[in-house]
């Protein structure tokens, strides 16, 4: 062996691991090493610009985030809530639907079990209806809210008369008379209108405890809005059975 090959093979340095490193590889690393501290250095730059140095920007750049996370949290709720909604809407139709079918077939059978009562109990209703709205009725009173009240409940052909007028006025065209004493008519002047007229019958109306000092036999009581609406129609009922015999 050669002093030159002594040379050259002392001349490598055993690198990590036990394997020889050759000196032109050492020294590419040496040329390689600045490059890549250059890009290291580069890449934290890069970084760094990405984040906001500016507390502002970097506040500003949250509140956006945030918004963005609130309108999706409220579409999913608005979606979540619109679906309840129609669900229960859908749900109340085909409830309503079913009622309604199990209402008819009920129907369909009350009338074929009974089928005089059913038609008995329609002619009534029209007839009530009817004499609601066509049988004239006078109500005294020294004020209009009775009118207005019965007017709610159906009644159409009224007239009021002040009590002046009711102790000389002919009071057989109308179909029933109500003498108010909720508004000013005392109970002398209403027995006296009773006497005056040969109407079979009055109906007098009083909210006052106690009972009703009237001529005996020619007047009927009501001290309830429920009950005045039942004996007026009670009266409005005789007076058309009445018509229709005579």
């Amino acid at each position: 062996m050669t002093d030159a090959t002594v040379r050259s093979e002392s001349s490598r340095e055993p690198a990590a691991g036990g394997r020889l490193v050759e000196p032109h590889t050492e020294r590419s690393l040496l040329h390689v090493a600045p490059l890549l501290g250059f890009l290291i250095l580069a890449g934290f730059a890069a970084v760094a610009a990405a984040q906001p140095t500016d507390p502002i920007a970097a506040l500003e750049a949250r509140v956006e985030d945030l918004e963005g996370v609130l309108d999706t949290l409220f579409t999913i709720t608005g979606t979540t809530l619109a679906g309840t909604v129609l669900a229960i809407v859908v749900g109340w139709f085909r409830l309503v639907k079913k009622a309604d079918r199990l209402a008819r077939k009920q129907v369909d059978r009350i009338v074929e079990s009974y089928p005089g009562a059913v038609e008995r109990l329609v002619q009534e209703h029209e007839t009530e209806a009817r004499l609601r709205r066509e049988a004239r009725v006078a109500v005294v009173s020294d004020s209009l809210d009775q009118q207005a009240l019965l007017r709610e409940h159906g009644f159409r052909n009224l007239t009021t008369l002040f009590p002046v007028q009711a102790t000389s006025q002919d009071l057989e065209p109308f179909a029933a008379v109500v003498l108010d004493l909720t508004a000013g008519l005392s109970q002398s002047v209403a027995a006296e209108i009773i006497r005056n007229h040969p109407r079979d019958v009055f109906l007098a109306y009083s909210t006052a405890p106690g009972r009703l000092e009237l001529p005996a036999g020619r007047s009927t009581f009501a001290n309830s809005p429920i009950t005045l609406y039942a004996r007026l129609m009670e009266l409005l009922e005789f007076h058309e059975a009445r018509r229709s015999i005579i």
